[in-house]
């Protein structure tokens, strides 16, 4: 007889290989999806592997038969043990990605205006779909504080300061030095300061200056650089770091 029950231990083996590893990755979403995807094919293999065993016992055909049904059947189970082994290695690897990669479903901000004092802690993004209120409100704290116009900024630029959020102090506020720029208050500021763009980014709600308490504005810099999602400029005497989400580029 064919050892069918050695052929069950192993997979039940596996089973529990791969249950081990699914617990070791949190459940994962990604995870389960994979996990049920190979316990329904590891259940689909002992059915058939019964269904075969019960033919091979009870049919009246041939020994010579019977022995050509055996060895089909071994060599089955070795082809269905290899998938099993090869999903055990490959999935856990696969679902940590998923893991790592699946878009956050939730992500926030947390802004502190040097100019007017106002915090604000808010949602902006909610399973992949910005809160309108949550904007609104962004638009309003980072508004010009001279003129106190308000513009709506640019999502792509609160999605660059998630990001450099995540990778300096996550739950620390942005310092906001300067925010959006009326084109009053641009011409203005570039009378004082030639070093003010004539076509500043603040003009368009796609720049902000900032500053993280308690992070150097030289890492801040650093870190913006790596996201390459913009211009970043830096400037270490007024302990600032400007970014935008225009061309790429360094000053």
């Amino acid at each position: 007889m064919i050892p069918f029950n050695l052929t069950q231990l192993c997979i039940c083996n596996i089973i529990k290989i791969l249950e081990d590893n699914y617990i070791a990755i949190k459940f994962n979403m990604a995870a389960n999806k994979h996990k049920n995807k190979i316990s329904g094919f590891v259940n689909s293999m002992c059915y058939h592997e019964k269904k075969l065993k019960f033919r091979l016992l009870t049919s009246p055909s041939s020994l010579t038969k019977k022995k050509q049904i055996h060895k089909n059947l071994l060599r089955r189970d070795f082809l269905k043990l290899g998938f099993v082994v090869t999903g055990a290695v490959l999935v856990p690897f696969s679902a940590m990605a998923a893991f790592d990669s699946r878009p956050r479903k939730v992500k926030e901000l947390t802004f502190y205006n040097t100019h007017t004092a106002e915090r604000l802690r808010v949602c902006f993004c909610r399973n992949g779909k910005y809160d309108s209120g949550a904007l609104i409100k962004i638009n309003h704290i980072l508004r010009d504080h001279r003129s106190g116009d308000i513009k709506a900024i640019d999502v792509q630029l609160l999605e660059l300061l998630h990001a450099i959020s995540d990778k300096t102090k996550p739950q620390a506020p942005f310092h906001i030095i300067s925010g959006y720029r009326s084109p009053t208050t641009n011409k203005s500021l570039r009378k004082k300061n030639k070093g003010v763009a004539s076509r500043s980014m603040h003009m368009l709600g796609k720049a902000v200056d900032i500053r993280i308490a308690g992070f150097s504005t030289r890492q801040l810099r650093n870190v913006a650089r790596k996201m390459k999602g913009g211009g970043v400029g830096y400037y270490p005497k007024s302990d600032f770091v400007h970014v935008d989400t225009g061309r790429v580029r360094y000053w």
